[in-house]
């Protein structure tokens, strides 16, 4: 008998198990007849070294083990929870897919997500969620301003004016730092640390 036939006898006689005994005791009244969802994730296996890496300022990839060798699963729930919140958001509900690997795509730059898996079992059920994992999107600095020009307005006075970036780096441009030279840019000075 090969491995594959062993995890799945074991599948199943783990799930026989499981659910004979809330049958037994539910028929006792010793458990509510809603509970019955809980006792099925109780005992089908779970995923497991769920990691997540951050790959742009966009994107995470996540991976993890499949359990039993995905036997019996038809593919995977998916959470996530932003900058440590307690509350999550189901991101994919099923995969259909037994691959143990997944890309989330849109995401905002530097911001934390803390990401699950639940392994789905056709016509059974629905795992307990996996360990948790986080990845941090990367901030990325804006392109420099162009187009600067100077106009002596008096004595006392110049105005500048310059474009704004054409790319922010996934961020809000909250406000300019301006630096002047009296000797031709051998050295600088701050004059305004932020426009805001």
């Amino acid at each position: 008998m090969n491995r594959n036939s062993i995890e799945k006898i074991n599948y199943r006689s783990i799930l026989f198990v499981g659910l004979f005994a809330f049958l037994m005791l539910s028929s006792f009244g010793l458990l509510p007849s809603n509970a019955l969802p809980i006792a099925v994730a109780s005992v089908l296996p779970t995923p497991t070294g769920l990691s997540a890496t951050a790959v742009s300022i966009s994107q995470i990839n996540l991976s993890w083990t499949a359990p039993l060798n995905n036997t019996g699963v038809s593919g995977y729930q998916i959470e996530r929870s932003i900058n440590g919140s307690s509350s999550w958001s189901t991101i994919a509900s099923n995969t259909g897919s037994i691959s143990t690997s997944y890309s989330d795509k849109g995401l905002v730059s530097h911001t934390t997500y803390t990401y699950r898996v639940s392994a789905i079992y056709s016509g059974v059920g629905i795992s307990s969620p996996s360990n948790t994992a986080s990845a941090t999107t990367p901030i990325i600095a804006p392109q420099p301003p162009t187009g600067l020009t100077a106009t002596a307005a008096s004595a006392s006075q110049i105005n500048l004016s310059w474009i704004a970036p054409s790319d922010n780096g996934g961020s809000a441009i909250t406000g300019y730092q301006i630096e002047r030279s009296t000797d031709r840019g051998a050295t600088w000075a701050t004059t305004v640390s932020n426009t805001g």
